[in-house]
């Protein structure tokens, strides 16, 4: 658990406040005006937590990895033969319920390989356009890939 906005913690200053100000003075009435203090508490709380911005996480045991290769006409074609070789590698030692994806980038990203348990990867298929390197594009395309409900890593 974590807050965006610690500062908004502050306002929690402000509950006793709010008991002072609403503790029931007629003894006839007291139970239902202490439950609707009560109501009233457990509100306010919930509205300064909402404004401290809290955030519940989760660790997942999952791992989910984007390898982006490049595949523009910078690269040489034993460095591109490597970094396939190397991503292959990668992919076999990953665990079983790890997921990976590859992406092609050149002027454009392409999905070589969609985000998934397999852990076969055979040759690249795909051909971006091999004139121009665009690595935002491939980043981009790369955290669209992430499921919400693992750990992420590019490469």
């Amino acid at each position: 658990m974590r807050f965006a906005n610690p500062f908004g913690l502050f306002f929690l200053a402000a509950l006793p406040l709010l008991v002072l100000l609403g503790w029931p003075s007629r003894s006839n009435e007291k139970r239902r005006e202490i439950v609707s203090l009560g109501i009233r508490l457990f509100l306010a709380s919930c509205l300064i937590l909402s404004l401290a911005g809290l955030e519940i996480t989760s660790v997942s045991r999952n791992l989910s990895v984007v390898f982006l290769i490049d595949a523009s006409d910078s690269m040489a074609p034993a460095a591109r033969s490597a970094a396939e070789d190397y991503v292959r590698q990668a992919i076999s030692k990953m665990g079983p319920e790890d997921q990976s994806a590859v992406i092609a980038f050149g002027g454009d990203a392409l999905v070589e390989h969609p985000m998934s348990a397999s852990k076969e990867f055979g040759e690249m298929t795909s051909i971006p356009d091999a004139g121009r390197t665009d690595i935002a594009t491939a980043i981009r395309l790369g955290l669209a890939l992430y499921p919400p409900d693992s750990a992420r890593r590019m490469v």
